[in-house]
């Protein structure tokens, strides 16, 4: 597992290049996902966001595809427990992603419930999503 210090330098970096500021309960986070890469993969997958990637800060599920496609982690590195279908939502604006149970998205839905991004706290992004859209567009509505 990469030293902290170390992890904390690597984000840093990412974060001046992107004008973004990371708490260090988020550095935490993306360490938790990411922390198992070499210190030699985590500096070239922090390149790799710096020269290639033109949205907003990149989410952890986006580094972790591309430390997937390097073959730098194994899909058993953060295995998904077996539950309920879940619906994705990707955000237009940042691609920030979150997941919602279906069974909460009728319900939410039928109580007019409206999602907001899962960067709003961290990054400010303020998209908004309605349950009763994304609802209509899993139904082909």
């Amino acid at each position: 597992m990469i030293p902290l210090d170390h992890f904390t330098a690597a984000m840093e970096k990412l974060c001046s290049a992107f004008s973004r500021s990371l708490n260090e309960k988020l550095i935490v986070q993306y360490h938790g996902v990411l922390g198992t890469l070499s210190e030699e993969q985590l500096d070239s997958l922090v390149r790799w966001a710096i020269d290639t990637l033109d949205t907003g800060f990149p989410t952890i599920a986006a580094l972790r595809k591309h430390a997937l496609d390097e073959g730098w982690m194994g899909e058993k590195e953060v295995p998904l427990p077996e539950r309920e279908p879940h619906v994705e939502v990707t955000c237009p604006k940042c691609e920030g992603r979150f997941m919602v149970r279906k069974s909460c998205l009728m319900a939410d839905a039928r109580a007019g419930r409206v999602y907001r991004c899962t960067n709003y706290r961290h990054w400010g992004c303020t998209m908004t999503f309605s349950a009763a859209s994304i609802a209509a567009q899993l139904h082909g509505e």
